[in-house]
């Protein structure tokens, strides 16, 4: 809270520093997971200005994204290498899966 009051014009000054940080903030991180394999562990000071800087809500957000990106470029790579066709691969391992565990009792 403030206790001197600003004009209209430098609070949403603020608010623009404060969303290009956040953004600048989450970039880096996501960058570096992009990097190490997702791995957080060499992403920790990263992690931490993200974390620190962004408010909850849209870390959680930005969370959510990212993690939906990288599950979209998987699945695309997957079906890139199976040729494109997905479905008939999926009922190929679901046949290898049942010869495995062997008969149904």
């Amino acid at each position: 809270v403030y206790s001197k009051k600003i004009s209209l014009k430098q609070w949403y000054q603020r608010r623009v520093r404060g969303r290009k940080a956040c953004w600048a903030k989450r970039d880096a991180y996501f960058d570096c997971l992009d990097r190490n394999n997702n791995n957080s562990e060499l992403c920790a000071e990263e992690k931490t200005g993200y974390y620190d800087t962004c408010p909850k809500s849209w870390v959680k957000h930005f969370n959510k994204l990212h993690m939906q990106s990288r599950y979209k470029a998987g699945i695309q790579k997957l079906k890139d290498l199976q040729g494109g066709d997905m479905s008939l691969s999926l009922a190929q391992e679901e046949a290898n899966l049942s010869q495995q565990s062997g008969p149904k009792k």
